[in-house]
């Protein structure tokens, strides 16, 4: 694995208080191509994530991550497990197609989705109970 994709797996994901509200800010960014990583360092996320304590608000940061169908796929898989009551997912840092894919992976998740491209706006978005 190559050292800037070992940069991006070591960024810790988090529960976070902003703006009067709880997000949790998954950080998958900057992995580049390194797939089964970005993978695994989700699924160790979201055993932590499910926790009842954790908010139902997350904010999903790809920038820099090669978006692709097995983590397209793993995604899905987690959000719609059951084990967490997710309520809106905001992604940030994706392509056309893949926004594509990922609606189609998510299309029956009962939660509510949005991409932004600034982070910023993907958190007041989360915290705003718009569409």
């Amino acid at each position: 694995m190559r050292e800037e994709e070992m940069a991006g797996i070591k960024k810790e994901s988090f529960r976070l208080f902003y703006g009067g509200g709880e997000l949790w800010i998954e950080h998958l960014d900057g992995i580049h191509e390194a797939t089964d990583a970005a993978i695994l360092k989700l699924r160790e996320d979201y055993a932590r994530l499910k926790r009842p304590s954790m908010p139902g608000a997350v904010a999903v940061n790809l920038e820099g991550t090669r978006v692709n169908a097995p983590l397209i796929t793993e995604i899905a898989r987690l959000f719609m497990s059951g084990e967490k009551r997710i309520t809106r997912v905001a992604f940030v840092g994706v392509g056309r197609a893949e926004k594509k894919a990922l609606k189609k992976a998510l299309s029956k998740s009962g939660f509510v989705i949005a991409f932004r491209e600034d982070f910023e706006k993907a958190k007041e978005w989360l915290l705003s109970g718009g569409s």
